[in-house]
């Protein structure tokens, strides 16, 4: 998906696997964290973390 997503112009990651496991890294270690600290509030941040570490852009 990320590297059909690069092909269209949605994100500028140069290495799709490589973006593939930091955005499941990310997710894993915010839900084990909100899970932690019993705080939904953690996961806030998941998104917007995740398009950065695509290189894609906000929601319009």
């Amino acid at each position: 998906m990320i590297t059909e997503a690069r092909e269209r112009g949605d994100v500028t990651a140069p290495d799709t696997r490589e973006a593939a496991r930091a955005v499941v890294a990310q997710r894993e270690g915010q839900v084990m964290s909100a899970k932690l600290c019993d705080d939904t509030r953690r996961l806030t941040p998941l998104w917007d973390n995740c398009r950065a570490l695509l290189g894609a852009a906000g929601p319009a």
